[in-house]
């Protein structure tokens, strides 16, 4: 995407250019000059008027075809007085291999990652003057925001109910439940957020990964699957019968986008996946992408019913159907399947969500002195304190 693009019909809302100017920071524009001469100049001057808040601090020419191209460029810029800070010529042993969404994952190549990575920054620090872009990037002022802090956006750690004897060997080393992670070659889209707000709810965050790990990691209490590319691991994914039973089976919370939502269903392109969800998906042609707004249809570990949702979606898939009806194992709870891959749900635990509801058929206790937090249906009535739960309100019970 371009330096203004972000969300369609709010004036680049969450572009590039909209960070830069919350920070006041200036922009280094890198420029792919393939088949352009003083026309690059002509694009240049555009970026630079188009937002005078946006300050232009210099270009990076990329893609040089030639020192007689190179030239033609520089003088060019020169007219309209924005500096060049480097060039680049073409160069084949940087190049990164991209498919239907994108490049491909550094996970899935990492050794050649590695050296792609040492080869573009010799030639950056060949061709780039790196003195003028440090002096450019100080011209900023300082940041005068506070950094954030997951603790701060947590608040208090979520209350734990006290523990029986089989919970509380479901503990993790912290003392907290143990919330997985999917990872691995498969999804590689996770966000280091997700993990940083559960562990400072009181969460012990434990990765696996789906295409080697034969099953849940010992004591889950939740599960957290993001995006990735199913769809070029089908087979594997599809092989590991062990952990997609042990998925199907899994009575916790699960909360799913993008590619965890493919994995969760039937199938994938014919090929069998977990079966949480009652769909199938495959790939098209189309692409699909944008910021959407969209309303939590039911409580979920991840929303109230009638809050305000946003994510980005970004995909090649359909499912069938194309969206749940409140039933387990139809994209609901307690298997929250997100309406828009590619967003981040705000945190949840296994012993409910910071500051939202209880999950349907979970509920609070009503005696603090016990300890307070979530529970779950069989543990409410077993010390017979709660509140009344979703399904007692007339909700429809999952748990």
């Amino acid at each position: 995407m371009g330096l203004h693009d972000g969300a369609v019909g709010r004036r680049g809302y969450a572009s590039t250019a909209h960070v830069a100017r919350l920070i006041a920071a200036p922009v280094v524009l890198v420029l792919d000059t393939t088949a352009q001469g003083r026309s690059a100049a002509a694009l240049v001057l555009g970026m630079r008027a188009f937002d005078p808040e946006v300050r232009v601090g210099g270009v990076i020419l990329n893609r040089v075809g030639s020192p007689r191209h190179e030239r033609l460029l520089r003088d060019a810029l020169a007219e309209v007085g924005v500096p060049v800070l480097g060039a680049l010529t073409r160069a084949t042993e940087v190049a990164a291999p991209s498919r239907h969404l994108g490049l491909v994952p550094v996970a899935e190549r990492a050794p050649e990652s590695v050296a792609v990575v040492a080869a573009l920054a010799d030639l950056v620090d060949a061709a780039v003057d790196l003195d003028a872009v440090l002096a450019l990037a100080r011209s900023a002022p300082p940041l005068t925001a506070q950094a954030w802090d997951p603790a701060e956006a947590v608040g208090l750690p979520v209350a734990a109910p006290a523990l029986g004897h089989a919970e509380a060997r479901a503990a993790g080393p912290s003392g907290g439940p143990v919330v997985a992670i999917a990872g691995g070659r498969a999804f590689t889209f996770s966000y280091a957020e997700t993990t940083e707000l559960l562990a400072a709810a009181g969460a012990t965050v434990v990765p696996f990964d789906p295409l080697r790990d034969p099953g849940l990691p010992s004591g889950t209490r939740a599960v957290v699957i993001g995006g990735g590319f199913p769809e070029a691991h089908a087979d594997a994914l599809a092989g590991n019968t062990t952990l997609r039973a042990d998925l199907a089976a899994f009575d916790g919370p699960v909360v799913a986008e993008c590619a965890g939502l493919l994995y969760l269903g039937r199938s994938l392109d014919g090929v069998p996946m977990c079966g949480r969800l009652d769909l199938t998906a495959r790939m098209t042609g189309r692409l699909t992408l944008g910021y959407r707004d969209a309303v939590a249809a039911a409580d979920s570990p991840v929303a109230r019913a009638g809050e305000p949702v946003r994510g980005h979606e970004f995909h090649r898939t359909v499912t069938d159907p194309g969206h749940g009806d409140g039933r387990r194992g139809a994209g609901t709870t307690p298997t929250t399947a997100s309406s828009t891959p590619g967003c981040t749900p705000p945190t949840c635990t296994p012993t409910g969500p910071v500051s939202r509801a209880p999950p349907v058929g979970w509920s609070r206790r009503v005696d603090e002195r016990a300890g307070g937090g979530w529970l779950g249906p069989a543990r409410c009535r077993q010390e017979r304190r709660c509140g009344p739960s979703a399904a007692d309100r007339g909700g429809r019970r999952t748990g």
